[in-house]
């Protein structure tokens, strides 16, 4: 059956195209069939997609401009049997696509940032789920702090949590999504966080260099690997010589493929557990029980190309 998220906010500015971007391109590497469709005038998402297929990245992802709300609903009912993934991006305001969008939704990401500006803007994204589950039953909404300041005793970030935690519309998702300049270069250029590869440690979203099998060999090598043996000469200067392409220490290097594995699977978690609840209505407190959604990191490219890209 197919899963329809929109990530969505009629605040603008919380990241909700960039998560729409890296949640599509993580199901698509995941194997599934998705459709992003792209429900903001600007067509941000739509121009994301567009430099991936000229890049020729596989697995291509299919995707579709619809701004209107009316033409965005008959679309993705007419069109939904096809797809096990729709991912919509609504724009930033109270539009019609949005609406539209929350009708035919399985489940609503919510991005925020943490601050008094987008916390109160939640407020507006609360009556419009009270309308929507008042017109169909089974949306599920989950608030996501995104852009939210590092380290794990900010100040803001608590009294962020704490003041949407008292909004019953959204389940909170415990975990927030850190700044991090690698979602929004590689959002840019229609990659997945984990396919961009900087040449050097100043290296943005237009200097890109294509994966290096060997390179992800030793790395899924060494991840797996028992903590306590020694690796042999030949990993630690393929390791070294990985760590030099990307302008950094080889501790910083492993450390950090560490982590992108870990924030890997806490984001599959997360999308597995949403495809296998059942249609409800959200519980009325936060869900401390929901898996984290991390940084979105992915698994390399599938083998077998998807679709090729469309525009509506």
């Amino acid at each position: 059956m197919v899963l329809i998220v929109t990530v969505g906010n009629t605040k603008g500015g919380v990241g909700k195209t960039t998560l729409a971007v890296q949640i599509a391109i993580t199901r698509a590497l995941d194997g599934r069939e998705v459709w992003l469709v792209d429900g903001d005038r600007q067509g941000t998402a739509t121009a994301a997609i567009a430099a991936r297929a000229e890049a020729g990245r596989q697995p291509g992802i299919a995707c579709a401009q619809y701004a209107d709300g009316p033409t965005l609903r008959g679309q993705v009912q007419q069109q939904r049997g096809k797809w096990d993934d729709i991912i919509i991006d609504a724009g930033g305001r109270d539009s019609t696509a949005l609406r539209a969008a929350l009708i035919l939704s399985d489940v609503l990401l919510v991005p925020f940032a943490p601050r008094s500006f987008d916390v109160w803007a939640l407020d507006d994204m609360a009556a419009l789920v009270d309308e929507a589950r008042s017109a169909r039953d089974g949306l599920r909404a989950y608030a996501v702090m995104n852009r939210a300041d590092p380290g794990e005793n900010s100040a803001d970030n608590a009294e962020a949590a704490a003041a949407v935690a008292e909004l019953t519309q959204f389940g909170y998702m415990m975990t927030p999504i850190r700044r991090r300049k690698a979602f929004g270069n590689a959002s840019a250029a229609g990659l997945a966080a984990s396919e961009m590869i900087p040449r050097d440690a100043t290296a943005n979203c237009r200097t890109l260099a294509p994966k290096d099998d060997s390179m992800s060999a030793a790395i899924s090598t060494t991840l797996h690997r028992p903590s306590r043996s020694p690796i042999s000469t030949d990993l630690h200067a393929l390791l070294k010589r990985a760590a030099e392409m990307q302008g950094r220490t080889m501790t910083d290097f492993v450390v950090s493929a560490v982590q992108d594995a870990a924030h890997h699977c806490s984001l599959h978690r997360l999308m597995r557990r949403m495809s296998a609840q059942p249609s409800r209505v959200i519980p009325m407190r936060p869900d401390p029980g929901l898996p984290r959604l991390g940084f979105l990191v992915l698994a390399p490219n599938p083998s077998v190309p998807r679709r090729a890209i469309r525009k509506g």
